[in-house]
């Protein structure tokens, strides 16, 4: 599934983050562009910023066009917004 290979992406290309962000699918062919990441790490002891994260799935995978992280939502557009570079 694209969740799974997106998971196996971020591990790679962040080595610290060891599973703890995850992003995951929602149900239904008119959710494809939306994501939602979480972060399963108890501690919350992490060299990782979630907008880190949110940029580098919206880099390399343009079919995403809605990061889902608690109460923020990344996209494109905010991350311009924000000085970020896409």
């Amino acid at each position: 599934m694209r969740q799974d290979i997106i998971n196996s992406a971020i591990d790679r290309h962040f080595p610290s983050n060891k599973g703890a962000f995850k992003v995951g699918d929602y149900a239904g062919k008119d959710m494809k562009p939306f994501m939602y990441m979480d972060c399963y790490c108890p501690n919350r002891d992490l060299r990782i910023a979630p907008v880190w994260v949110a940029l580098f799935v919206l880099r390399n995978y343009p079919d995403v066009e809605y990061i889902k992280y608690y109460d923020r939502i990344f996209t494109r557009e905010t991350l311009r917004r924000s000085g970020r570079k896409l």
